[in-house]
């Protein structure tokens, strides 16, 4: 929802620190059945030099509660020493942004104010102290 994730994923893969899986979101650290995809989840990073950080900027691994265990995975199989990089904004201007995101999508209908009565993980995705 608009928080700066494309411009540092496109800054970091130009400092050539970072390996380009040419997938920003692979989003496989959200699957409950991740211990079984394990082996696909390492097989996107087969080709990357020892020298060279993995990134993985999937969004969604920010939607607490809705993905709970994403940072536990990523060390468990990803790597031990992994960063995560957690991008922030200010709640409010991140709630009206999905909001109007997801109206423009379809998923989204009636008011702002009948949509967050509905939809509490509208809140919780804004939550940063979770």
């Amino acid at each position: 929802m608009k928080s700066g994730t494309s411009s540092l994923y496109r800054y970091l893969l130009g400092s050539k620190l970072v390996y380009d899986t040419g997938i920003k979101e692979p989003n496989i650290l959200l699957e409950q059945s991740f211990p079984q995809r394990a082996r696909g989840y390492r097989k996107l990073f087969a080709s990357c030099p020892r020298k060279l950080r993995r990134i993985d900027a999937s969004t969604s691994y920010s939607m607490i509660p809705r993905f709970d265990g994403i940072a536990q995975r990523a060390k468990l199989h990803a790597s031990p020493n992994c960063w995560i990089i957690y991008i922030v904004r200010d709640p409010i201007e991140r709630l009206k942004s999905q909001y109007t995101h997801g109206v423009l999508s379809g998923f989204y209908k009636g008011s702002f104010e009948s949509v967050l009565q509905s939809n509490e993980n509208l809140l919780n995705f804004s939550d940063y102290e979770r």
